[in-house]
């Protein structure tokens, strides 16, 4: 009976042991391994160069539209250090510049002198907090990010003159002020991406002038659309 107990107490051993050191193999695995092996790094230490369009929104009087270029070093997968520059080419009247200009008398048009954009620039730190990939027609994959920065700005502005009287030149120069941004990029390929920006930038302005003028802190909003040129073209992937 002694020998039937303990060849039954050897073959359980046998059966609970290997079990035993396999869970306990799991979770070392769990605790120490990494969570994602071989991750691709789209941004780390690359440089991006991002031709672009962007137009003002919400403007009070006059809409700018203007052609930029941005650089940004991405230090990690996350964080990135960059800036750029705008150039305005066109300026629309906005409906309120309108409906006063079709409801003005020739005399008090001739008063009035709106601010437009000449051109803007800025320098500051982005974050990437969320990124990814997913299937894009369930074949494609497509990997993305979303993006916010915050930083200085400088515009440069230039006055306009509603009617033919002469443009009150103490609405024109250099005004600093800052800016916060939140962005998107869905990359075509490796090196190539498609980028959508929403920035806002403050600083002292005055709209409009009708020979008073008073500056106040505007928050001026912009929408561009552009491309991402990533250097190197390769992608570097993680360990």
């Amino acid at each position: 009976m002694n020998k039937l107990l303990n060849l039954l107490l050897c073959f359980s051993f046998i059966l609970i042991a290997p079990s035993t050191v396999a869970a306990q193999d799991v979770s070392t695995v769990d605790e120490t391994g990494p969570i994602v092996r071989r991750k691709l790094l789209y941004r780390s230490t690359r440089l991006e160069a991002a031709p672009h369009v962007m137009m003002t929104v919400n403007d009070a009087f006059r809409r700018n539209l203007a052609l930029g270029i941005g650089l940004n070093y991405h230090l990690t997968n996350e964080v990135s250090l960059g800036g750029s520059f705008a150039f305005s080419l066109l300026h629309f009247n906005s409906d309120l510049a309108n409906n006063a200009e079709s409801v003005l008398s020739q005399a008090a048009l001739d008063e009035i002198t709106y601010t437009q954009n000449l051109f803007s620039a800025d320098a500051g730190f982005f974050y990437a907090p969320i990124f990814g990939k997913f299937t894009l027609f369930k074949s494609t994959t497509t990997n993305y990010d979303f993006h916010i920065g915050a930083g200085f700005s400088v515009v440069s502005e230039t006055a306009y003159a509603a009617g033919e009287g002469t443009t009150d030149k103490s609405l024109e120069g250099i005004r600093p002020g800052g800016f916060v941004s939140l962005g998107a990029r869905l990359f075509l390929s490796d090196m190539f991406s498609l980028n959508i920006d929403w920035k806002n930038r403050f600083y002292n302005r005055a709209l409009v002038s009708t020979g008073d003028t008073n500056a106040e802190l505007s928050w001026v909003p912009e929408v561009g659309l552009g491309i991402g040129i990533f250097l190197p073209g390769t992608v570097k992937i993680s360990r």
